[in-house]
């Protein structure tokens, strides 16, 4: 489960598995699952969500530099040729036109708390061991099944949240369901979670994506520090993608049982 902006409008929401998705369809994170089925003894699914995307945050930007640039200004030719002619209108009126934009992140974040009951019925329909890898709001959608742990059914459900943009607050879980095994990877070297979260949830906690589980309140997860490894020097927030398979094969407490092959991985 990939994270903000991520999603992809030519599919519809849920869970997609690798044969229905066109290759324009498939996201970088997608592709290295897809890209190594030969070395992972699981059947590989993208969740998509909706998350926002590049695109509708462009068509929220480029009215507002037609406003800035002024009526026949480079910004307003870009503007003109790239959204539709009503969305130009009331282009004088600039603070209006900031709350869509501004509105982006916390939209995208009350989608993601929406999201882990539709997820729960749709892993509920998978037989054996599922295993669950979210990124950055990705993470936040994984780290909220916990809290409907008592409405999974699959035999076991293994969750890897990187870098989770969530709060420790928002997280009182007591894990109750022995077929559940978690996991937090966080990195201090994260400067989007240090940063840019902490601005858009306008609050000074941390994310459990940058310091990982503090409280006993969160001792179902372990914590898995990430900061300096053997993939990154530094790891930051879009450095997980890259090294994703390697991160898991080597650090994950329970990939192992996915993985059929000692083979380096590509982002290794």
């Amino acid at each position: 489960m990939p994270g903000f902006l991520t999603e992809n409008e030519n599919l519809d929401f849920g869970l997609h598995p690798e044969q229905s998705l066109p290759s324009h369809g498939s996201r970088y994170w997608f592709r290295h699952f897809v890209d190594n089925q030969d070395s992972i003894r699981a059947n590989v699914h993208y969740f998509n969500w909706p998350s926002g995307s590049l695109r509708k945050m462009l068509a929220e930007v480029m009215p507002l530099l037609s406003v800035l640039a002024g009526a026949s200004t480079i910004g307003t030719t870009i503007a003109s040729r790239i959204l539709p002619w009503n969305m130009m209108s009331d282009h004088m009126l600039p603070l209006r036109r900031l709350k869509p934009l501004i509105q982006l992140w916390p939209k995208a974040v009350g989608y993601a708390d929406q999201q882990s009951a539709k997820l729960v019925d749709q892993i509920n329909e998978f037989n054996g061991t599922v295993y669950v890898v979210g990124h950055s709001l990705g993470g936040r959608i994984a780290v909220r099944l916990l809290e409907r742990q008592h409405t999974i059914r699959t035999d076991q459900l293994c969750i890897s949240a990187m870098a989770p943009a969530i709060a420790e607050s928002e997280t009182r879980i007591f894990p109750s369901n022995p077929h559940i095994k978690s996991e937090v990877f966080f990195s201090r070297s994260d400067l989007i979670l240090n940063g840019f979260y902490r601005m858009g949830e306008v609050k000074a906690e941390h994310a459990l994506g940058y310091i990982g589980p503090q409280s006993c309140y969160n001792n179902g997860f372990t914590s898995i520090d990430v900061t300096s490894n053997e993939f990154c020097k530094a790891m930051g927030h879009m450095d997980y993608e890259a090294h994703v398979l390697g991160l898991l094969r080597v650090h994950s407490a329970f990939w192992h049982g996915f993985v059929c092959s000692d083979r380096p991985e590509p982002g290794d």
